[in-house]
């Protein structure tokens, strides 16, 4: 099931990669970097990239904090010997 999530994932953001726009090509249109960073066509996927990294992120602090409150491994002190 997961395969299939990843597979549909790629699939679906495969066009995106092929999208072309003006300013490739042209020395007066190409900035370097600031294109990238200044045209959404290339900020969009970084932008939700990140934000996907962010929410993941937070769903396992989340799902991880309940697994210790649930389990009490959060409040036990460590024993010594």
């Amino acid at each position: 099931m997961r395969n299939t999530a990843i597979f549909a994932l790629l699939l679906f953001l495969s066009p995106t990669i092929a999208v072309a726009h003006p300013g490739h090509g042209y020395a007066a249109t190409q900035d370097g970097v600031l294109h990238y960073v200044v045209n959404p066509v290339h900020a969009t996927p970084w932008i939700l990239g990140a934000m996907a990294l962010a929410v993941a992120c937070r769903l396992v602090i989340v799902r991880r904090n309940r697994r210790k409150k649930c389990t009490g491994k959060a409040t036990k002190p460590l024993q010594s010997k």
